[in-house]
């Protein structure tokens, strides 16, 4: 999870993603909290770095259902991927995603201006620094909507992932969102 740089080993983000959205407990994780949501009958956005782990969780998670409780994948799941707002054809068929219970997106698509009021759960899937935007999106009000959940993975053992759940944790008690510190949660990551 570290190469060389700068004269000496250091974290590497994208070695670091590939572990973490390949890893087989952790996204075992991912399915079942989705597989609660489904049968809460949720609204639940799941954002992460790479597409390929949207692919991944989306197999995962069509062997994971029962079609005749639950519904087809096809109707339950739609992705949100950055750069697919584009063309006309592209902002319609995103409009038709959006619709979808199990929404699989990746940050950029996120950063892009998302607006879908009635989502009331967030999986962060894999580690970003700021996501106060993205949250706070999750947390807005609507008659009747659930209350609103965030499942943030926060890494610790990994430096960078460690820095990273420090800066959102820190974000979160800013925003009046969460108060105390996780357990195993330590102050920032020096490079």
């Amino acid at each position: 999870l570290k190469a060389w740089r700068d004269g000496g080993m250091r974290d590497n983000v994208a070695k670091i993603d590939s572990y973490l959205t390949t890893h087989r407990n952790r996204n075992a994780r991912i399915i079942k909290i989705l597989m609660n949501a489904i049968k809460n009958k949720r609204r639940v956005l799941l954002l992460t770095s790479r597409r390929a782990h949207i692919e991944l969780l989306t197999l995962q998670l069509s062997a994971a259902i029962d079609p005749k409780t639950d519904g087809s994948i096809d109707k339950l799941v739609g992705w949100l991927v950055g750069g697919s707002r584009k063309s006309v054809a592209a902002k319609k068929d995103a409009e038709a995603q959006k619709r979808r219970r199990i929404l699989l997106g990746t940050y950029q698509f996120a950063e892009e201006g998302l607006d879908i009021p009635a989502l009331d759960v967030m999986i962060l899937a894999t580690p970003r620094s700021r996501v106060v935007q993205a949250v706070g999106r999750i947390l807005r009000e609507l008659p009747n909507k659930k209350q609103p959940v965030v499942v943030d993975f926060m890494d610790t053992g990994i430096g960078l992932c460690e820095g990273m759940a420090w800066a959102r944790w820190t974000q979160y008690k800013k925003s009046g969102w969460a108060s105390g510190t996780p357990k195993g949660l330590k102050q920032g990551y020096r490079r």
